[in-house]
This record gives structure tokens, sequence and C-alpha cells, in this order.
């Protein structure tokens, strides 16, 4: 086989490919739902289910710019988050007064105003009131916290011993009726309905904390991915999950984002064994604003983390996504303020 036939195969199996689910809560959550975050529960369920070599597999080049899989945050069905960006670039200065007090709360951008240049989204972007009412959802929330309240308890007595130690957790109420889209980007080591089933798997068995007393459970569907702007034509890239920015050349000037410091916890069986602690990490958060330099070729930003004992001593080649899909921006420079 010539060095050029291989080189198109493995170009052609490391293409990624869009996928779009519509996520539904059928309890509530006590980890708050995140791409990143997600994306270990998968590799996680990927080795319970078919084993370490497996996963190993799906893995090779992950630290390389080859990701088998990237998951997004979750975001209201048909909308993505408003950028980490000054709200003059968003077009809030050419509001009057009271449409500008009232930007803060305006968090959410339909899909089909994508297509607008950035300075034009001002008139666009929701409220959370706004979502609900361009939908046929009936409730009157989105989502709400709240705190539950606990006991320890003596597992030899089974009662609360001579100490009354009480204490709460915080549980994410999601709207059940409201569902949540998840764009993934995944290439041909790993299948569509794969990750379907993965993903329903996960939220049989529960997401994040107390999984095994009922919380983090939901269901995914897939939905119709829409044709949204490239990234190589346009000149700004809206981040739709934390990621790590450093390995890109970026135009500093025109790149907003607002740091996160991930406190990141192993599962399974190191839980139990002890040592579920991971190296913290420096991210930039989700809806981050990104320039390159140079027209941008992937549908991703950032680079994959780990190896090698830096994020995890107990499991030293633990990994977590750096990476975050990405939707090209329409900018038109509007000028310096």
């Amino acid at each position: 086989m010539s060095e050029s036939v291989t080189r198109s195969d493995i170009t052609q199996r490391h293409q990624m490919h869009w996928l779009r689910l519509r996520l539904f809560a059928d309890s509530p959550f006590a980890t708050p739902l995140r791409g990143d975050t997600l994306f270990g529960q998968l590799c996680w369920r990927i080795r319970e289910a078919e084993g370490e070599t497996v996963l190993t597999q799906l893995l090779d080049g992950y630290l390389e710019q080859q990701p088998f899989v990237v998951i997004s945050d979750p975001f209201p069905a048909d909308h993505l988050p408003r950028p980490q960006a000054p709200s003059y670039r968003l077009g809030f200065d050419k509001l009057d007064a009271k449409a500008r007090k009232q930007a803060k709360g305006k968090r959410w951008l339909p899909l089909a105003a994508l297509t607008s240049p950035l300075h034009q989204w001002a008139e666009y972007l929701r409220s959370n009131h706004d979502v609900l009412e361009s939908t046929d959802v009936k409730t009157a929330s989105m989502q709400y916290t709240e705190f539950q309240p606990h006991n320890s308890i003596n597992r030899l007595t089974m009662t609360t011993g001579d100490e009354f130690a009480p204490y709460s957790s915080e549980q994410h109420w999601l709207n059940p009726e409201l569902g949540l889209d998840i764009y993934i980007l995944h290439d041909e080591r790993i299948s569509t309905e794969k990750l379907i089933v993965r993903l329903n798997e996960i939220g049989l068995l529960g997401y994040g904390k107390d999984a095994t007393i009922g919380k983090g459970r939901f269901h995914v569907q897939p939905v119709v991915m829409p044709e949204l702007p490239e990234p190589s034509e346009s000149q700004m890239l809206l981040t739709l999950a934390p990621s790590a920015p450093q390995s890109g050349e970026w135009n500093d000037a025109l790149c907003f984002y607002s740091p996160l410091v991930r406190f990141g916890r192993h599962g399974s069986n190191l839980v139990i064994q002890g040592q579920p602690y991971k190296n913290p990490l420096l991210l930039a958060d989700t809806a981050a604003l990104m320039t390159p330099v140079k027209p941008h070729q992937q549908n991703f930003v950032g680079m994959g983390l780990g190896g090698n004992g830096i994020i995890s001593a107990a499991m030293p080649q633990t990994v977590h996504q750096g990476y975050a899909p990405v939707f090209g921006v329409v900018f038109v420079n509007q000028g310096d303020k």
C-alpha cells in the first residue's frame, strides 16, 4: 500500500462528524451537567461495558489532537449560550437604557440567530423566561436549586448515634419538559448508535454525585443537526464546553473568556479506594469567543490533557477533555471602545 493511500485512510478514519442529542432529565442532579464531566463518565462507561483495551484504543492519539469524541455542555433546546464578551460587542450599547439594564438576564441565543453578525446579537438574546415562552412548556421555571437535609447514620446501629450531625446536599432540578441540546463531535472509532446507547446507560445508572441514591437520571434522543457557519469560514469561534486553548494561535485582542478551575474527582472503583481526587486544572469556561490568527480548519479547539500522572497520581493514564466543539461566528469589527 502506498504512503499516500495510508495517509488518506488515516485522515478518513479521524474525520469528525456532528451529532446533536436532546437530553431530558428524569431526576434531580447533584452535579451540574457539563461536557467535560460527561466525557469522563463516558470513558468510565466504555471501560465497564467493553473493557479497558477498547477504551485505550479509543484514546489513542487523544493527546495529539485526535480525540475520538468531544462533548459540549447542555443548552436549552435550539439555543446557544451568550458569549463571554463585553456587552458592546454584542450590540447592547445601541439599545435604549431600559434594554441595556435587562442585558444581564439575556443568556441564550436562538440557533437561527447565529448567522447574524455578533454586533446584532443583542436583538436576539433571550432570558430563561423568554426561552420558556418560545416553547410549548407550561411550567414557570427552567431550573432551580434546593438544599436537601440529611443526617449521618451509624450503619452498625442504624441510628444517628450519640451525636446529631445533620448536613445538607445541593440538588439541581431541571425542567423535565424542556429538552437540553448536547452537540457531539465523534469519529469512526465510535458509532452514533453506540454513543447514544452508552449515554443512555449513563442516564439510567446516574450522572455525577449521589447517582447511587437516584440522582442524575436522564435519557437522550437524536435531533437533526442544523446547518451553521463553518469555523473555517468565520473570524471568531464560540466554544460549547470548557477548553484548554493554549495549543492554538489566537488574536489576543479579540479573545474573550472566563477562567474556570476544575477540581475533578474520579468515579467508579477509585471512589471506594479512597483516591478520588484529581489535580486542579485551569480552563477557559464555556461560551468563550476565540479569534484564530489563521482560518481554523477543525470543528473543535483546545487540547487533550493528562497522561504521565499529570492529572492523577492514583491513575497516571487519566485524561481530561480539554477540547470544546465550536461554531463559527460572523464578526464585523465595529471598532474598539
